[in-house]
């Protein structure tokens, strides 16, 4: 089962390399905190034999932390609530399979160390294909995410609140923006923050 990191990554690596051809790829966290950090992996099929999950910081080595076992679903999920705020880790999946250890490649993850209202906006800006949204939720306290064109003219609205505390990802259907400038629009308890993002071809 080759692995991929969704936004960063495009090494690949043979996870099962006795088994039929398999593919994954390893999501952003789904949410990322101050008391932890969860992340989601999505298998092409689904995988039959537990993975560990291995961690590590820019000065240690990698340690396990904890296993995902296979549910029946193609999605593995792993929660690491013994984070520190602040600090920023690395992780990747190993399995064993016939004595052969094999490793995904690792994304590294920043922990807040004081969640805030922040929107990143696209990554990449300017986006091509998916157009996803990248904010940070201090709270889960009601709370809009707004796109506007240049003439003032909203054309997404979501409520994004009960995401609850953390960083998030928003995807928008390419056929909802078409090539252009917009404005983004992130509310909550009062404070506003903006982004200006462009959209191409």
């Amino acid at each position: 089962m080759g692995f991929q990191e969704r936004e960063r990554m495009s090494t690949r690596s043979s996870m099962y390399p006795t088994g039929r051809s398999r593919s994954s790829s390893l999501s952003q966290p789904r949410m990322c905190a101050p008391d932890g950090v969860t992340l989601t992996w999505f298998a092409a099929e689904p995988p039959d034999v537990a993975a560990s999950v291995e961690r590590r910081t820019p000065t240690s080595g990698w340690t396990v932390v904890g296993t995902t076992t296979p549910d029946g679903t193609t999605k593995l999920v792993f929660h690491d609530a013994a984070v520190d705020p602040g600090a920023r880790y690395a992780y990747r999946l190993v399995v064993t399979l016939g004595g052969q250890r094999t490793a995904s490649a690792e994304v590294w993850v920043d922990v807040p160390a004081r969640l805030a209202l922040s929107l990143e906006g696209f990554r990449p800006n300017p986006a091509r294909g998916n157009r996803l949204i990248w904010f940070t939720l201090p709270s889960a306290e009601p709370a809009r995410l707004e796109v506007f064109d240049p003439r003032g003219r909203r054309m997404v609205a979501s409520e994004v609140g009960p995401l609850g505390p953390g960083a998030h990802t928003m995807s928008l259907d390419p056929g909802v923006l078409p090539p252009g400038l917009y404005w983004l629009r992130l509310t909550q308890r009062g404070e506003r923050v903006t982004r200006r993002v462009v959209v191409i071809e």
